[in-house]
């Protein structure tokens, strides 16, 4: 990217780390296609009456770049309501990809404990960034609706992969 342009939005810390560590700082979000696009479908020169502000709630900020091109053409602000229904897709993201890596170690004898340790080291989201009693909450309110489709998913990507090595 020659030039870019950033705008910075308050996000909760585990949020911020995780696309810090996988897109950079500041973050460049063309890593993750269906993030960006809807990050570009958020942008506008004008977020209305309703003016940008930062939430007491979310105690950290993260600077995302927005492109030249974006910038003049679609925007460079985004309203407050947008603000929180991208950080809740990025939250939504991290989340689903903890109870897959803890539903995966599991499975495979490990137990919850370590599994979640594991995936603290493994997604760079150590105690403070991410509380293990956290994450464990998490895991036991959603582990019975999404059991059975990440066991889905993971019986799907196994079967393509090994159905793509005997090709």
């Amino acid at each position: 990217m020659k030039n870019h342009f950033t705008i910075t939005m308050p996000a909760k810390h585990y949020i911020r780390k995780y696309l810090e560590i996988n897109c950079g700082v500041p973050v460049n979000l063309s890593i993750f296609p269906d993030l960006f696009h809807d990050f570009r479908q958020r942008l506008t020169k004008d977020p209305g009456p309703e003016k940008p502000r930062f939430n007491i709630a979310d105690p950290e900020t993260v600077t995302i770049i927005i492109s030249d091109a974006d910038f003049y053409r679609k925007g460079f602000e985004m309203s407050e309501g947008d603000i929180k229904e991208f950080t809740k897709l990025v939250e939504m993201r991290i989340k689903y990809l903890s109870r897959l890596y803890i539903t995966n170690s599991t499975s495979t004898g490990m137990t919850l404990t370590l599994a979640i340790q594991t995936f603290q080291e493994d997604y760079g989201l150590p105690e403070e960034v991410w509380a293990f009693e956290s994450i464990k909450k998490d895991y036991f309110r959603n582990v019975g609706k999404s059991k059975k489709s990440i066991l889905k998913s993971l019986k799907k990507e196994m079967h393509q992969f090994l159905c793509g090595e005997m090709i």
